[in-house]
């Protein structure tokens, strides 16, 4: 419904005497439907490891020698190890659920992770997906990127850290935030399925979500540019060489912005 206003207009340049259409400007204070975040999100899915991996919720897979998933009961998280694992190795963890989401409303993923350190032939990454679809945030050796994987006719998207197109995070964007991947971070997904949606990958830093990149598929695509919306939360690594690492996984979150339905069945 239009505002009745009198007076100078938005701009502080003209008096304007009518209707006015209020916009809210393309920023975080949105969700993926461009609607004004207000305090009522449904959680879907949440996690912590206080107590311990929580294997009730998650699978934790591990494959060749000295590739571990452990508890850390001091700093309740979920260590990832590798200790002279050879090529193929993997140590991660994925939820046995797939989180339901539903048309028409905004998916917001929260996941607490620390990289530690870059490693050469090792991919480390954090996101909401599995081996076919999903949207991750990646770093494979010192290369840092965001990838959507698609098993549709779409291709998977990656993008590297310097082609990021909102922020990038060097100390030069509008935030001024230089990101440091040895230190802990919150990784933010919001995602418009709809089958050619947007999404926006970014980090809650000091309070604050910064979006670092968005990828567009309306009017654009000419196919879904993922399979489903309905996914785990995944996180871990996988090395193509012997390889020394860890990482740690802390918590997660999976929110659905507009509340959820009850349905019945499968669609």
């Amino acid at each position: 419904m239009a505002t009745k206003l009198i007076g100078k207009a938005l701009d502080n340049t003209t008096t304007y005497n009518g209707d006015m259409e209020v916009k809210l400007s393309n920023s975080s204070s949105v969700d993926a439907f461009s609607r004004l975040r207000v305090s009522n999100p449904v959680a879907v899915f949440d996690s912590q490891f206080q107590y311990n991996l929580r294997p009730l919720i998650y699978e934790a897979i591990t494959a060749n020698a000295g590739a571990t998933v452990t508890h850390n009961a001091a700093n309740s998280c979920a260590l990832m190890t590798f200790s002279a694992t050879p090529t193929g190795g993997k140590a991660y963890m994925q939820t046995y659920d797939y989180h339901r989401y539903q048309a028409g409303r905004s998916q917001l993923i929260f996941t607490t992770f620390n990289f530690i350190e870059t490693m050469a032939n090792t991919l480390k990454f954090v996101g909401y997906g599995d081996s076919s679809d999903g949207i991750f945030l990646e770093q494979s050796g010192s290369t840092v990127q965001f990838k959507i994987y698609s098993s549709t006719s779409e291709a998977s998207e990656t993008v590297a850290k310097a082609s990021w197109n909102l922020d990038k995070l060097d100390g030069f964007g509008a935030s001024g935030i230089n990101l440091d991947l040895t230190k802990a971070q919150i990784l933010v997904i919001d995602l418009q399925w709809l089958g050619v949606g947007r999404v926006r990958v970014g980090f809650d830093i000091n309070g604050s979500t910064v979006y670092a990149h968005e990828f567009l598929h309306a009017n654009a695509t000419a196919t879904p540019y993922m399979r489903t919306a309905n996914l785990p939360v995944k996180v871990g690594m996988t090395c193509t060489g012997t390889v020394s690492t860890t990482m740690r996984f802390i918590c997660s979150s999976v929110i659905s912005e507009g509340g959820q339905s009850d349905q019945a069945g499968a669609s």
